[in-house]
């Protein structure tokens, strides 16, 4: 059956505006489908003062609405992950991380004795979270009230260990607060505002937490950054706080061996004296062998 000329006209005033809102919709895909549906009506533009026959329109039909919903698909993004789902996806994969370092740190507590060796453990675990360039494990000598520096790093190098009095710098604060501490800013404003006195390095950001042995601070694990601030966070705080309670059980079971093989070598020691002393009846050759024994015991 044929179809009017007016018809055909209007097919193609259809498809001609609807090539322009398609055009201007913007993307390849509405770009690419108005270019196809400018052409389809400029293949309608000589038949339209004469009839179209209807074979002829529903296969075209047909083709530009298959071209329609392929190019609708390829126009749909792929639906991703939303801001919140992002944000719990890397919560994930960062607690993961932590947990997996505080596991290879807990390990290398647990198989030694040798208080240097666990630190410098803890120091090498801990460059895999968080910037610890310049990084101090410090205790408490309560006997010449003075601040034990066992383990210090400053801007990457190694420092060899030092003593200082006690003052009251934010080590001393922690120490008797038994609190961890965290200045992501305005470290200066921090200090004035609960009158405290600079020690060491000028920093940006400072954070540290308390070593706690029966309940007592006992030493302080702290971090800084002296480039920027908010270099750290309160998940870096909760890493450190966790590390510094396997550190303090580690290094007070480090010190109680050592503890035990001081006493355990006195005793050997007074042992041998005793048995040198009976094993002569020369006064002079006595003490002569325990004066040797002592200046190699004791340097």
């Amino acid at each position: 059956a044929p179809v009017p000329a007016a018809a055909a006209a209007a097919a193609v005033a259809l498809l001609a505006a609807a090539a322009v809102l398609l055009w201007q919709a913007g993307g390849w895909a509405y770009r690419l489908l108005a270019l196809t549906t400018s052409l389809w009506a400029l293949l309608l533009v000589p038949a339209a003062p004469r009839v179209l026959n209807l074979e002829a329109l529903f296969p075209i039909l047909f083709s530009w609405s298959m071209l329609w919903l392929i190019v609708q698909r390829a126009a749909v993004p792929a639906a991703g992950p939303g801001p919140e789902q992002l944000q719990l996806y890397r919560q994930s994969v960062r607690r993961s991380r932590e947990f997996e370092i505080l596991t290879h740190i807990g390990t290398a507590l647990s198989s030694s004795l040798n208080p240097d060796a666990l630190l410098q453990a803890i120091h090498t675990q801990l460059q895999k979270l968080m910037d610890v360039r310049c990084f101090y494990v410090a205790t408490l000598d309560a006997e010449t009230d003075e601040i034990c520096f066992e383990f210090e790093v400053e801007n990457g190098q190694r420092r060899r260990p030092r003593r200082r009095p006690r003052t009251n710098a934010l080590t001393e604060h922690v120490l008797a607060t038994g609190q961890p501490l965290l200045i992501s800013r305005d470290l200066t404003g921090f200090l004035r505002e609960h009158g405290l006195a600079r020690s060491g390095s000028p920093a940006r950001t400072w954070m540290g937490v308390p070593m706690l042995v029966k309940g007592q601070a006992c030493g302080v694990i702290a971090v800084q950054s002296n480039e920027r601030e908010d270099a750290y966070d309160t998940e870096h705080l909760h890493v450190l706080e966790i590390l510094a309670g396997q550190a303090s059980v580690a290094l007070d079971n480090a010190r109680l061996f050592a503890e035990v093989q001081r006493d355990a070598g006195q005793k050997a020691f007074l042992n041998h004296i005793a048995r040198l002393t009976i094993s002569t009846l020369s006064p002079v050759e006595m003490l002569t062998t325990v004066v040797s024994e002592l200046a190699r015991a004791f340097h």
